[in-house]
């Protein structure tokens, strides 16, 4: 199951322990066996803290309000407007628009949860 959900890292565990078989398979892939004696015995969070790599991440779309004095024409395609820099009032250059929104979702300011956000 590892190998076809593409994991990272494996773990079997049991409450009756292992062949010595079984535990030889298991250490060849690189899965770990566990005997389920004492749950508090094991440092879980340690043990499924890894790191990952996440394959794809998207936004369904998203809408910007503008203001300014003048005549303003906006790019056609959504690639460009994505690269679009955008300044505050002031004139502070605040990045691209891709650069702001990947950058309020690490910092957690937009929901991760699917839905409609404001």
């Amino acid at each position: 199951m590892a190998h076809d959900v593409r994991a990272n890292k494996a773990a079997i565990i049991s409450s009756n322990g292992f062949t010595e078989a079984a535990k030889s398979v298991a250490k060849n892939r690189g899965i770990d066996t566990f005997r389920l004696l004492d749950t508090e015995g094991v440092d879980w969070k340690k043990y499924v803290t890894i790191p990952v790599l996440l394959e794809r991440s998207y936004l369904k779309s998203f809408s910007m309000g503008f203001k300014g004095i003048g005549p303003f024409r906006l790019p056609s395609s959504t690639e460009t407007l994505a690269n679009l820099d955008l300044r505050s009032e002031e004139g502070k250059n605040l990045g691209t628009v891709k650069q702001i929104l990947h950058s309020k979702w690490d910092k957690q300011e937009i929901p991760h949860e699917a839905g409609v956000h404001q």
